[in-house]
């Protein structure tokens, strides 16, 4: 059973078995060990996260090579005297609590996904947007965006044509003669990321990682954010 099917189990028992303590018909001493089993579920919920995202962290990440060997490379590179580690990537995805970046290397075809919903899921989306925009511009290549009509000020500037998307998502797509290289979007879940992605950000309440499409836990990574203007 993966991580998330079990945080699925364990949430979904913790709320069946808390709304069953309120609205059942029970004596005093089974509704409280109805409420201290729900109690239970979630503190079980908080541990599994906790151990999940430190066994991510404590997973090998090549710091003197690029971690793919074909289509986008997520890279690991920060200060360091040693002049074996590549340079920054072009695309900053986030850093790791001891400085190194985590990216795409560009340019060239990535397909990136900001996974999650709120505040801090929407500033990274428009970072990582806005690295990409600013690679396209210096490669000579177009965009293009969409998104849904409350995120468009995040992606489109003004008058910039902007195809209306579903709530909660947006993309921007780099062109090169009609051919697509680089898209990041943003989307609510998991289940709505597209079919074909190389490289995720997820954004949820316990924190944001990044990992590529074959590996099954991500990287903890404080996430890159847009900069604030002077």
């Amino acid at each position: 059973m993966t991580a998330f099917a079990a945080r699925c189990l364990l949430v979904g028992a913790a709320v069946v078995v808390g709304v069953v303590g309120v609205v059942a018909p029970v004596a005093g001493p089974s509704r409280v060990a109805l409420f201290v089993a729900a109690a239970c579920c979630a503190v079980i919920d908080v541990l599994l996260v906790r151990a999940t995202r430190a066994a991510a962290a404590g997973a090998e990440w090549p710091t003197d090579v690029p971690v793919a060997t074909d289509g986008p490379v997520a890279m690991v590179s920060g200060p360091s005297d040693d002049a074996r580690l590549p340079a920054p990537p072009t695309i900053v995805l986030g850093s790791t609590d001891d400085g190194r970046s985590i990216g795409v290397e560009g340019p060239g075809h990535a397909h990136i996904a900001v996974v999650g919903t709120g505040v801090l899921a929407v500033a990274v989306f428009r970072a990582v947007a806005a690295q990409v925009r600013t690679a396209t511009v210096a490669s000579g290549t177009s965009t293009r965006v969409a998104s849904a009509p409350d995120l468009r000020t995040v992606v489109a500037g003004p008058g910039e044509p902007c195809p209306p998307m579903p709530a909660g998502t947006a993309a921007l797509v780099s062109d090169a003669e009609g051919r697509r290289t680089t898209t990041v979007v943003l989307v609510a879940g998991l289940g709505q990321v597209p079919r074909v992605w190389d490289v995720a950000v997820e954004v949820t309440r316990y924190g944001c990682s990044v990992r590529r499409h074959d590996e099954p836990i991500g990287v903890p990574v404080s996430p890159v954010l847009p900069e604030l203007d002077p």
